[in-house]
């Protein structure tokens, strides 16, 4: 199981997010890119939904399409959930 070492804040700065979702990647030893899309196709919860991420090359378009083969745990996915959760 990845372990992830920066807590969710009430109020995320842009930095905080993207630390967060490096410290995922490398745990996964994956990009954080590859996080982002997977996270992103978690929201559908299951539903015919599939993030389509522009790309200008055909290395980046293999990264995305292997993005598929990352499962993040309950945890990881609350945390990034949390992170772009605004707060009022």
């Amino acid at each position: 199981m990845a372990r992830v070492s920066v807590a969710a804040t009430a109020s995320p700065s842009d930095d905080h997010r993207q630390v967060l979702l490096q410290e995922i990647a490398t745990a996964h030893q994956v990009t954080a890119g590859q996080v982002a899309i997977t996270w992103v196709h978690s929201l559908a919860h299951g539903l015919d939904v599939v993030p389509l991420p522009g790309t200008t090359s055909v290395s980046h378009a293999r990264s995305n399409v292997a993005a598929g083969a990352v499962t993040l745990t309950a945890a990881e996915s609350k945390l990034l959930t949390d992170a772009w959760t605004p707060t009022p």
